[in-house]
């Protein structure tokens, strides 16, 4: 199963739909508009994303 929730795009603000398992890992990342993936081969996003879903689980 995954969780989703909405979040800005680290570099350039667009609203995103980040997509999580049920270990709090990554799965994807989508804008919100158009649904086109976010590129998250760089690791600095990665690592941005990956915090803002510790961050929301953290607060749940």
């Amino acid at each position: 199963m995954s969780n989703h929730f909405e979040a800005n795009h680290p570099i350039d603000g667009s609203d995103i739909v980040v997509e999580y398992d049920d270990d709090g890992r990554l799965v994807g990342a989508t804008y919100q508009g158009d649904g086109l993936d976010v590129d998250i081969s760089d690791g600095v996003i990665k690592n941005k994303i990956q915090a803002d879903i510790d961050h929301y689980l953290d607060a749940e």
